[in-house]
């Protein structure tokens, strides 16, 4: 399997520079379509009911979990690459660039988020789960 030129986080190749790559299931939270807005409405006394409009409708932001899978030959290498992963992630927002989909995604960690990290055998591998905000859906790039 290719694992060079999938994934690029801020024009960094994901695999080159820490042995990462996007589990399947990180996918399909990238392709999930973003939730609606809620339409404005009008509830005024003078009318019936509520008045709703629908015109010109709205996404809102929305968060995903993107899990990473980090693969190395030794403990020191596979810490190193996971703790530069996790510095490179927090600098603001990070530019995703999926070739597989053939989009980039401009993604924020979440306030909330923490790093849940599920260890492989003896500190080599390990599969990495941030919760991202994505701020805009509609500003994505397209490759």
């Amino acid at each position: 399997m290719r694992k060079k030129g999938i994934l690029y986080i801020n024009d960094k190749d994901a695999w080159v520079t820490w042995s990462a790559l996007l589990i399947d299931t990180s996918y399909n939270e990238l392709e999930t379509h973003a939730p609606m807005k809620e339409y404005t409405s009008n509830n005024a006394r003078s009318q019936h009911g509520e008045q709703i409009f629908i015109s010109d409708p709205r996404v809102d932001k929305r968060s995903v979990i993107l899990t990473f899978d980090i693969a190395c030959a030794s403990t020191e290498d596979y810490l190193s690459k996971k703790r530069a992963l996790e510095a490179e992630l927090i600098k603001g927002i990070s530019l995703f660039k999926v070739t597989p989909l053939k989009r980039v995604y401009k993604l924020l960690i979440d306030n909330n988020s923490t790093f849940n990290l599920t260890m492989g055998t003896g500190l080599k591998s390990g599969k990495l789960a941030i919760r991202f905000t994505e701020p805009n859906p509609n500003d994505r790039i397209e490759l």
